[in-house]
């Protein structure tokens, strides 16, 4: 059983990492020839075969591994190519917007869909390596036989799998992921370094930023414009950062 990767991004090529030791997995970017794909592939030691679009997408599993503010430019771009009874799986930060684009395209293709968000990326991959590294799965809209596949697959893999719905997910993302994200460019912003006198807190303060700008903008920009509830939370960590944090400070 072949599976298809669409975005051969960070996150995409340790997607490929992990299922080509079970599948045979085809790969298709946009943004990339089949040279430049084979490239990275070599430099990542993973062995996936770049194919055309029309055959990726075909697969009988898709992973679309694309940024969330071109989700819904690449779901109605490829969906003519998804095959009867296949299982589109998406892999977002954001789990109410795709579930939003992915059942109005459930209405067009006769498809499973499959909302997951693996908690880790490849620098905490790097450090911690994959065991007992969380993966959410959002059932909603999807059959008990396709969860119950990809939940043991992934706990094969040593991953611990969480599931909840869509809402729960981005209420808690929303004061975890965008949080981390909005203080790791926070502190990007204003220009700190590390020194020969630093505490251990603050070293864990430089790798939030380090970790946070190691995605892209792209990436924070989508995270925090298509969860409903990150808006809220930037209010809340302004307002206290300029009221109760900054008017603690005076005397009494």
């Amino acid at each position: 059983m072949n599976i298809g990767i669409i975005g051969f991004g960070r996150f995409g090529k340790l997607l490929a990492t992990i299922l080509v030791d079970d599948f045979p997995v085809l790969v298709y970017d946009n943004s990339k020839t089949d040279e430049d794909i084979m490239i990275e592939a070599r430099s990542s030691e993973v062995k996936v075969t770049p194919a055309p679009v029309s055959e990726v997408a075909s697969c009988k599993n898709v992973f679309l591994c694309v940024p969330i503010l071109k989700f819904e430019e690449a779901l109605q771009e490829y969906k003519q190519h998804f095959s009867k009874g296949a299982t589109i799986i998406d892999v977002l930060s954001v789990k109410e917007h795709p579930l939003k684009l992915m059942t109005e395209v459930q209405k067009d293709c006769d498809i499973e869909i499959l909302l997951t968000h693996p908690m880790f990326g490849p620098d905490a991959v790097a450090e911690d390596g994959l065991k007992d590294q969380p993966i959410v799965i959002c059932p909603e809209k999807t059959s008990k036989s396709t969860v119950s596949l990809w939940c043991e697959y992934f706990k094969r893999k040593g991953l611990r799998v969480v599931e909840m719905s869509c809402e729960e997910h981005d209420k808690i993302i929303a004061r975890s992921l965008c949080l981390t994200h909005l203080l790791g460019r926070a502190v990007d912003r204003i220009g700190i370094s590390a020194s020969n006198i630093d505490t251990k807190d603050f070293k864990n303060l430089l790798k939030m930023r380090e970790h946070a700008c190691n995605d892209s903008l792209e990436l924070y920009k989508g995270l925090q414009q298509k969860n409903q509830f990150a808006e809220e939370m930037r209010i809340e960590v302004m307002e206290a950062l300029r009221g109760e944090i900054e008017n603690s400070l005076e005397d009494d």
